[in-house]
């Protein structure tokens, strides 16, 4: 039964947002097509190798990050709408599911929005959630959907990237506790940038095999390039989406 090809129930729907993604951004738009609908294919081999090069060929892809931005930002409009905690993040995860359907349930996509809806129900009841039974249930979940799935480049750069997020983390954490850790690495600007310099090392470090296998190549930048890419596709998803909500209205 897993093995059991399925229906595509959202072939029209992906066809009217691409022709609108054709129409508003023309020459961008298989990047666009790529962010919003998964659908990479069209992009440029030039442009997707400068993307390798940077380190930030996964920005390519609709995968765990884009739906975790997607997630907060529907969580964050939520809650400016007035609505209760348990509402806003609830909301979220059903809007965060019918989007990765409506896409074709993309592995790693699926696999964020399990571990969405997993860290929303722990908030919801107010519980603590550990990050490492959501991510194991988040790498389980594209499985029951298609079994396949294990022999995706795309799924296995999802899990080992993943895996190495949360240990970083979780290191990250404990460094900050140590006695000897210096203050200015305890909170605030600095604090937040060595984290995440920290995390994206051990990521980039952790998929580095992968990558040289199926690209061929390891970016020595790819550490500094996606702590500068974070902040730009955390604005860009969300304004490309609402782009195409008001685009009818024009």
């Amino acid at each position: 039964a897993l093995l059991r090809p399925r229906v595509d129930r959202f072939a029209e729907t992906r066809a009217r947002v691409g022709a609108t993604i054709d129409r508003l951004f023309a020459a961008d738009a298989p990047l666009v097509r790529a962010l919003v609908l998964a659908e990479a294919g069209a992009i440029d081999p030039a442009v997707r190798d400068r993307f390798a090069d940077a380190g930030l060929v996964h920005a390519l892809s609709v995968s765990g990050l884009h739906v975790a931005i997607v997630g907060g930002a529907l969580a964050l409009l939520l809650r400016a709408l007035r609505a209760p905690p348990p509402v806003a993040h609830v909301g979220a995860v059903l809007a965060v599911s019918a989007y990765v359907a409506a896409i074709g349930a993309p592995a790693p996509a699926v696999r964020a929005a399990v571990m969405l809806a997993v860290d929303a129900l722990g908030r919801v009841v107010q519980r603590p959630t550990s990050p490492w039974a959501a991510f194991s249930l988040g790498c389980v979940a594209p499985l029951v959907h298609d079994a396949r799935a294990v022999h995706a480049l795309g799924y296995q750069l999802s899990v080992a990237g993943m895996a190495a997020l949360v240990a970083g983390r979780t290191l990250a954490r404990r460094l900050r506790r140590h006695p000897r850790c210096p203050d200015a690495l305890r909170a605030g600007w600095r604090a937040a940038l060595a984290r995440e310099v920290l995390v994206g090392a051990l990521a980039t470090c952790t998929t580095a095999p992968l990558v040289a296998w199926a690209f061929g190549r390891v970016s020595l930048v790819g550490i500094v390039a996606n702590v500068a890419a974070g902040p730009v596709l955390a604005a860009l998803q969300p304004t490309l989406f609402l782009a195409l909500v008001v685009a009818p209205l024009g």
